[in-house]
């Protein structure tokens, strides 16, 4: 039934009628055998999965996501150890706190918890430095949006990418930490302060802080090991951009 849930869900289909036969499966096993961790994950499992879909239906989540994390925190119960239990329980915190962020609700307890939880998860498995970058960028994101600072949590989650890209360089990541870094460097350049590069795909622009062009020009205008930095006056005339006046000074 769980996996019958996700195919549909997968497919757009309403799931919610195989997620509540697999809860009731999972109720009857838990009463048969309530100290096996594993069914304790897979049921708080099928209600992680059932909340996100009645997020994306626009209906309350709140029990679904406040049942698989009760279940998470048994399973931890039975099995302090277990990585993934702590690791899934944060991105479920991830979820509610997402939720609560929609409705002008405060998140900000549960972000602290979920990346509590995917930085105890990293201990044990090595896939949680990914999730907690994202948890990361997630929140300085919040953050930003609600006018607060974001710069250290954003920094944070780009030394997770950093890490991950270091001994894995996946490409997907690579555009998640992109995006990170334009998000930083919009920050930054809005408190004025000197921005990162804004990342846009394949090409970077980027403006100096007023007073730091000459500084700026001369730390990144020259070939780097994976590209080369140009002025706009000085974009090779094969790029036709260098006159149009939108493009930014670097």
């Amino acid at each position: 039934h769980l996996n019958w849930g996700a195919w549909k869900q997968d497919r757009r289909e309403d799931p919610t009628a195989a997620y509540e036969a697999a809860i009731r499966d999972f109720d009857e096993a838990l009463k048969r055998n309530p100290g096996r961790e594993r069914t304790w994950m897979s049921r708080a499992l099928a209600n992680r999965n059932l909340g996100n879909w009645l997020e994306e239906q626009a209906q309350d989540p709140t029990a679904a996501y406040g049942r698989s994390l009760s279940d998470y925190g048994e399973a931890l119960q039975r099995n302090p150890a277990r990585g993934e239990a702590r690791m899934l329980r944060g991105s479920t915190r991830m979820d509610l706190a997402l939720h609560l962020a929609g409705r002008g609700r405060d998140p900000i307890p549960l972000f602290r918890d979920a990346i509590a939880d995917l930085t105890d998860a990293l201990k044990l498995v090595p896939d949680a430095r990914v999730r907690r970058a994202d948890a990361l960028a997630t929140w300085a994101s919040h953050l930003h949006e609600a006018g607060k600072d974001p710069a250290e949590v954003f920094r944070r989650a780009l030394d997770d990418y950093d890490e991950w890209i270091g001994a894995h360089d996946d490409l997907d990541v690579r555009r998640r930490r992109a995006a990170a870094r334009m998000k930083l460097g919009l920050h930054l350049q809005a408190v004025r302060e000197d921005p990162t590069v804004l990342y846009a795909g394949a090409v970077a622009y980027l403006d100096a802080t007023p007073g730091r062009a000459a500084e700026v020009e001369a730390a990144l205008v020259r070939r780097h090991p994976h590209g080369e930095c140009w002025t706009r006056a000085t974009i090779p005339a094969r790029f036709v951009l260098g006159a149009n006046p939108r493009v930014s000074s670097i």
